[in-house]
């Protein structure tokens, strides 16, 4: 233990001595957990029966400090809370020790040591103001450099495994957080490779909003070159793919930005990864697409897919695509059917079977690998993929003849395309949420906001939160709106 420290505990230990017979609140700030238990052994080593120890939990629910005192046994000096900055209801813990202020000081006749990261304090004296008003300044137990060092090298050490995987890690801890807090208040010189780790584990975190793009970045300032170069390159072309999906109108300009940081990590050495080769081959297939015939977009495809040998199935499905274009079926059909041997991606591969036995004027026999094809990839996991087997599918059912079911699946396509964004709305109805590639629920609904709603929402979801509220009643007339607030919500 450091000397700092070492006084900071023997203060709190000579203040909780004075405090005995007395209700006095302690807080003890520390960022972290690890450290944090430490001192928490300390003191009952050195306070023995005299310590209660509370540790708040998930599974205890709204806690009342005051009750803690029914659980003490005789002879208590002072009671130790922790688990405060884990809790999801740390908002109404504080908020019922505040209105249950005045309880404290008729029931407590020993000190309440609350320990506390920053983030807590800062919620106690704004959720708790009258509580903390009664607070001498907090203990503080800071960690020193070779701590934080450490426990940032800890936190970040299987940074590159999660940014290679394609969806990455997220949940990184509270105390790479708050280390990282601590660590940007020194005035050393800080380790340019350690401070890049940090980014890049943040911007994982940070999924695909505007501040993980600002992570990468940051990642890429602090290095230039090396695996985490190449690692930062990936995620901002994962990022940059994300947002072309989801921004239709600038897909094929948000898509070129993502090629060029993909083909940056891949001429990396450390680039070389399988995660990297399928999004960029991705990239490359989506922006030769619209273009037919042998086009500097296809030919950069069919080079990428020459020099890959780390995933030959994947290779020969680019092929396969590059010979369609080109509408050299037979070759289209070999290469398919030379992917297909893999285990993966086989609704991708057997969308190029489909497509080459069409071209060879063998529709019928292209109906079941591209049935199959829509049975593997859902709309939800790929859109895109998804309504270019719908297309294909079409085609053959109407090549055939079978009107009926290429009517069922143009009306199934149109509806994934509305859903997606590819298409616009039309038409009056019951407003739905338009799905987006990769979102998580915390973007909102453009068409319930801009009929006026967003402000129903926020208060029904506020009052839904609300413990005092067991039961909330939407009414109103038949087409007032109802079905439509709470299918958004």
């Amino acid at each position: 233990m450091s000397a700092d420290r070492q006084a900071t505990l023997k203060r709190l230990l000579r203040v909780i001595a004075l405090s005995v017979g007395d209700f006095a609140l302690l807080l003890a700030r520390c960022n972290s957990i690890e450290v944090r238990d430490r001192l928490v052994a300390d003191l009952k080593a050195q306070l023995g029966s005299g310590l209660y120890d509370r540790h708040v939990t998930d599974a205890d629910g709204v806690v009342n400090l005051v009750d803690i005192l029914d659980e003490v046994e005789e002879g208590t000096q002072v009671i130790s809370v922790t688990g405060l900055e884990a809790s999801p209801h740390l908002h109404d813990i504080l908020a019922l020790a505040n209105n249950a202020r005045e309880e404290f000081r008729k029931r407590f006749k020993f000190p309440l040591v609350l320990w506390v990261t920053d983030d807590v304090e800062a919620e106690l004296r704004r959720r708790s103001p009258d509580l903390a008003s009664w607070a001498a300044p907090p203990f503080d137990f800071a960690l020193v450099r070779a701590e934080l060092q450490a426990m940032l090298e800890r936190e970040t050490a299987d940074v590159l495994d999660w940014a290679f995987a394609r969806e990455g890690k997220r949940g990184i801890g509270q105390e790479l957080q708050w280390a990282w807090q601590e660590w940007q208040r020194l005035e050393e010189n800080r380790s340019p490779e350690l401070a890049a780790k940090v980014a890049l584990a943040f911007g994982i975190e940070a999924g695909s909003g505007d501040a993980a793009r600002e992570h990468f970045e940051n990642c890429l300032k602090q290095v230039k070159t090396g695996s985490l170069a190449a690692a930062a390159h990936y995620r901002l072309g994962l990022w940059w793919q994300l947002r072309g999906k989801q921004e239709r109108v600038n897909f094929g300009v948000n898509c070129d930005l993502a090629r060029e940081q993909l083909q940056r990590a891949w001429q990396e050495p450390e680039g070389k990864q399988a995660s990297v080769a399928l999004v960029l081959g991705e990239i490359l297939l989506a922006l030769a697409l619209p273009e037919t015939g042998k086009t500097p977009q296809w030919e950069a495809l069919a080079n990428f897919a020459n020099e890959l040998v780390i995933l030959p199935d994947w290779a020969a499905g680019l092929r396969a695509e590059v010979e369609i274009a080109c509408q050299d079926w037979q070759v289209a059909k070999t290469e398919a059917e030379k992917a297909l041997q893999g285990q993966e991606r086989q609704g991708f591969y057997l969308l190029s079977l489909g497509r080459s036995l069409i071209g060879m004027n063998q529709a019928k026999e292209a109906i079941a690998p591209l049935e199959r094809a829509k049975a593997l990839v859902l709309p939800k996991d790929d859109p895109d993929l998804h309504i270019r087997i719908l297309q294909a599918l079409h085609r053959a059912y109407t090549a055939v003849g079978n009107y009926r079911d290429a009517f069922t699946v143009k009306c199934d396509r149109e509806s994934v395309e509305t859903s997606y964004g590819f298409r616009a709305f039309i038409g009056a109805g019951r407003l739905q949420p338009q799905r987006r590639v990769g979102a998580i629920g915390e973007d909102a609904m453009e068409e319930v906001a801009a009929s006026g709603r967003q402000a129903d929402i926020e208060a029904l979801v506020d009052r839904v939160k609300r413990s005092d509220c067991r039961l909330t009643v939407v009414h109103g007339p038949s087409g007032v709106g109802k079905s439509s607030l709470l299918q958004w919500g």
